[in-house]
């Protein structure tokens, strides 16, 4: 016969396995409804119901990194910041929660921490090419252009058809003035994405670098042509005509660029020059 101190322990035993299954099952279900709710853009509800699963779990790891996409889909990335820290003190080896810091230092213009997030991502995962890609972004806007333009080929040669490596390189090219190899990749990219207008836009800014000034005009118009709000081109097609001396044409060019949106800093530093070049023409207004 088993006496009542046996008994007792199984139940005791049971009702904690019982217990347990049934909370993983209830983290698992409000998992999937706040990724339910942040997919329909109720973000508000997806992060009380996320908030329910890191309260029920705190060492859930997924439970964390799940809040943290919708507090920042809802904009609060600060809080995000922290529910990430929160996802890798769960787990260390989790590049999700490393993209998505990387992603949010991102949006803030801190290129060395999102970097290292990214490294970091890529070091657990070097086949994602997204990560690479980012990480390949942060050092170039450091100044490591010449590292960017090895992780961008690196991406290329993985997948010669991802058109924001080759976007993306074309630029680096043209950061350090490698024009000649800039427009074969920009060229490469409109082949395979004919209508591109950033890739024209870009492929004119190499021709002003080789002084082709013709040929910079007629790319510049093509990307305006095919994104008429296009401020980058409509500011390269001030400058290419300003380099073939077409003064006229070359302010309106300007004009309209900087009027798309007057508070963006290739504007902002056009606008400047304009107005400094007048003052240089008419030194007797400063006296007054």
């Amino acid at each position: 016969m088993i006496s009542r101190a046996v008994l007792l322990a199984l139940s005791s035993i049971l009702f904690t396995n019982i217990n347990g299954a049934d909370c993983k099952n209830t983290i698992e279900q409000l998992i999937a409804s706040g990724q339910k709710l942040r997919a329909q853009q109720a973000f508000v509800q997806s992060v009380s119901v996320l908030k329910e699963a890191v309260d029920a779990k705190p060492g859930n790891w997924q439970a964390h990194l799940e809040l943290a996409k919708s507090l920042s889909a809802a904009g609060n990335d600060d809080q995000a910041i922290i529910e990430l820290f929160e996802s890798l003190k769960c787990n260390a080896k989790n590049p999700e929660a490393r993209n998505e810091m990387g992603a949010i230092l991102m949006r803030k213009g801190d290129w060395d921490e999102a970097g290292g997030q990214f490294k970091q991502a890529v070091a657990l995962n070097p086949q994602d090419l997204s990560s690479r890609g980012n990480y390949a972004v942060c050092l170039e806007e450091l100044g490591f252009v010449n590292e960017a333009i090895k992780e961008f080929t690196a991406i290329l040669s993985s997948k010669p058809d991802n058109l924001n490596a080759l976007y993306d390189l074309a630029v680096a090219q043209q950061i350090v003035n490698r024009s000649d190899q800039s427009v074969a990749t920009y060229l490469k990219l409109l082949k395979l994405s004919p209508k591109n207008s950033l890739a024209y836009a870009g492929l004119g800014k190499c021709y002003i670098q080789k002084r082709d000034y013709k040929v910079a005009i007629a790319a510049e118009k093509e990307a305006i042509r095919l994104q008429p709000t296009n401020q980058f081109a409509f500011l390269a097609l001030g400058e290419a005509y300003e380099g073939a001396g077409e003064k006229t044409k070359s302010l309106e060019a300007y004009r309209q660029g900087i009027q798309l949106n007057p508070q963006d800093q290739a504007a902002k530093a056009v606008l400047s020059k304009l107005l400094n070049r007048q003052v240089a023409q008419n030194p007797q207004k400063i006296a007054r």
